[in-house]
């Protein structure tokens, strides 16, 4: 199929049309992301951090990554969301989100350290020093130049 000149012209001026309303969108995601990062900050220094306070910035998250999955910021906030899960004392909840970061984004320089933390949380929280020995031979192994590999010597 032969598409003319105007019909092309169409699309492209379309497919930009499309692409900047999604702008706002983001930015506005974006925002909402930051006020519940500023919130949380506010809690803890004023020593009044509770679930709501947690979840708030968790459903921050959770928004911005389901609907920007291919932004760079997804995988550090996926990281973000699984350590409010684990500050929460929901450790399987923190231990999916964490391997979701591993599984959606393996490329991601944000890996090595959701392997880190899924191994603390299993050796700090849920009391399995198997897993966790298997995490961070993984880290050893697979991301032995990574900062958080060598954590995992100190």
């Amino acid at each position: 199929m032969i598409f003319s000149r105007s019909y092309k012209y169409s699309l492209t001026i379309l497919a930009i049309f499309l692409l900047s309303s999604c702008y706002p969108w983001h930015s506005s995601s974006l925002n909402d992301v930051t006020s519940a990062e500023k919130k949380l900050q506010d809690a803890k220094q004023a020593g009044k951090l509770d679930s709501a306070v947690i979840h708030n910035a968790i459903n921050a998250y959770q928004f911005f990554v389901a609907y920007f999955p291919y932004d760079t910021l997804a995988p550090g906030f996926l990281i973000k969301e699984g350590e409010l899960y684990q500050m929460d004392g929901d450790y399987r909840k923190a231990i999916s989100t964490l391997n979701s970061v591993k599984k959606l984004y393996p490329k991601s320089q944000h890996v090595p350290d959701a392997v880190f933390l899924m191994a603390t949380v299993y050796e700090q929280n849920i009391k399995n020093q198997d897993s966790a020995d298997t995490l961070y031979a993984t880290l050893l192994f697979a991301y032995s130049d990574s900062k958080a590999a060598q954590q995992t010597h100190s």
